[in-house]
């Protein structure tokens, strides 16, 4: 997992459990949701395969309509970018879009 320390805060609240459970039941037993954490890399340290990050986004979107467009943040990233994104990147990501949506 992470070797970062300390706790980190948790953003969007409810959104980031959420969020890291979703994960989880992707890539379990690997990353228990106990085990993600707002900092948690996606692609750095859980090194999700193109399966993965195709199941993880059909649960965000069944969990979270079309607030939650993982394909559309993955696709405003650049190379450097996508390498940084954190499971609460994607837990903000999903909280801004709600916003923009009401």
């Amino acid at each position: 997992m992470t070797g970062t320390t300390g706790p980190a805060p948790a953003p969007g609240g409810g959104t980031f459990e959420a969020v890291a459970a979703l994960l989880a039941a992707v890539v379990a037993p690997a990353a228990p949701p106990a085990d993600l954490r707002p900092d948690t890399l996606l692609y750095g340290d859980l090194d999700l395969e193109d399966a993965e990050v195709d199941a993880f986004a059909d649960r965000l979107r069944a969990e979270f309509g079309p607030a939650a467009d993982l394909p559309g943040l993955l696709a405003e990233q650049d190379l450097d970018g996508l390498l940084a994104l954190t499971v609460g990147d994607v837990a903000a990501d999903v909280d801004a879009r709600r916003g923009a949506a009401s």
